[in-house]
């Protein structure tokens, strides 16, 4: 249920269940928009298992739509410290380098990222609009390309 078929009937289940699931129900609480709980439960969560990088990871987008920026740079690099091969948590880090203004770190968290996986389409995205900002045409339009090869435009 608290996958997707009644979000707030499984919340209320899973609050009941002990030992409690945490890494379940803070994904629950993070799909109806409630991130304070959903913080609680990936923190208490991941005491207990701090290797786990999709923790990490989900822990990050929380804080981020909370607007903890820090934390949830914090929270990706632990992320990315342990599976680097998690090309989302290197696209957040480079979503919240943009935020910052630092353009040369947003670029090499989207250049990690489409490494670890060529057709995260953000991170082509992002890239695209960084190299059209500083200048360099040719490689925003390789940028462009490559994310239309992957979906193209929808023709109106």
């Amino acid at each position: 249920l608290a996958r997707g078929a009644n979000l707030r009937r499984g919340i209320e289940m899973l609050e009941r269940v002990q030992p409690r699931p945490h890494f379940e129900l803070a994904a629950a609480y993070a799909a109806v928009g409630n991130h304070t709980d959903a913080i609680r439960d990936f923190e208490t969560g991941l005491k207990a298992d701090p290797d786990y990088a999709e923790g990490w990871y989900n822990l990050g987008l929380s804080l981020l739509a909370l607007n903890r920026d820090i934390a949830a740079r914090s929270a990706f690099e632990n992320a990315v410290r342990r599976k680097r091969a998690l090309a989302d948590a290197h696209a957040a880090l480079g979503i919240l380098a943009t935020r910052a203004g630092d353009l040369d770190r947003a670029r090499r968290a989207y250049l990690d990222a489409v490494e670890v996986d060529p057709m995260n389409l953000v991170s082509l995205t992002n890239l695209a609009l960084i190299e059209r900002n500083a200048g360099n045409a040719e490689l925003a339009s390789k940028y462009v390309e490559q994310a239309q090869r992957i979906r193209p435009p929808v023709p109106r």
